[in-house]
């Protein structure tokens, strides 16, 4: 048999109902204010804000980036691609900086008859 659940450490008080049947939150000492007070939500209030100077690990190291030369780049990138794995997975990612010459080509078929059906969304009625 599992045993049973442990005991409660507060007595649990049911909440008040405004007159539309809806319950109140809050307690006495903040005189049911909807922010709640210390008491009422067990501890100070809840904060969120954006700390983008929190979010920064020192420790993780940075991605390896490559540069690789016209003559590496020109022949075939998947073949430099593949020179450099065994580096690279090391880091799970890593950045390929191509050379400034190089100029991917427009790869779609039927380029001249390409065209893209575009849709009226209406903003105002999401």
């Amino acid at each position: 048999l599992p045993r049973p659940p442990p005991e409660p450490t507060q007595a649990f008080e049911a909440p008040l109902d405004d007159d539309r049947g809806v319950p109140i939150f809050g307690c006495h000492c903040c005189d049911y204010n909807r922010h709640g007070c210390y008491t009422c939500l067990k501890g100070p209030p809840v904060c969120a804000a954006y700390k983008p100077g929190a979010a920064h690990h020192f420790d993780v190291p940075s991605v390896p980036v490559y540069y690789p030369t016209e003559e590496q780049w020109a022949n075939n990138p998947l073949d430099y691609i593949n020179s450099i794995r065994p580096e690279a997975e090391k880091y799970g990612v890593c950045n390929i900086v191509a050379p400034d010459s190089w100029q991917p080509e427009f790869r779609l078929p039927n380029k001249d008859d390409l065209r893209f059906r575009t849709r009226v969304q209406a903003v105002n009625e999401l």
